[in-house]
């Protein structure tokens, strides 16, 4: 039988309240953490469709074709929205339009990441 790699509950984290005997407050910080980084989900999945737009809309000027999907997903814009992200990419198409978006594109491509 495999051990759980679950950290074991912090006891100390015990204390006497004058109506309990005891309370739990073990609330780790990984799970604040976790609730936090979950919280823009409704921002973020608005941002990933909308790079999924733009950056098919520029790949041709790339050199890569968006129908030849294992091409362009490994070698553009998973490379793109890895430096940049999509929700980078949504507030410079936001502030800037195409023309923004493809300023920040050309730096990748300057230095070979695609």
């Amino acid at each position: 039988m495999q051990r759980s790699r679950r950290p074991r509950f912090n006891t100390v984290a015990c204390v006497k309240r004058p109506s309990h005997k005891h309370h739990d407050t073990d609330i780790r910080v990984a799970l604040s953490y976790h609730n936090l980084s979950d919280a823009d989900f409704s921002n973020s999945i608005a941002a990933v469709t909308e790079s999924q737009v733009l950056l098919a809309s520029l790949a041709p000027k790339y050199g890569f074709d968006p129908a030849n999907v294992t091409t362009y997903n490994n070698k553009f814009r998973n490379v793109v929205l890895a430096y940049l992200s999509p929700e980078r990419l949504s507030v410079l198409y936001t502030n800037g339009g195409l023309p923004a978006v493809q300023r920040e594109i050309d730096k990748l491509q300057r230095v070979h990441a695609i």
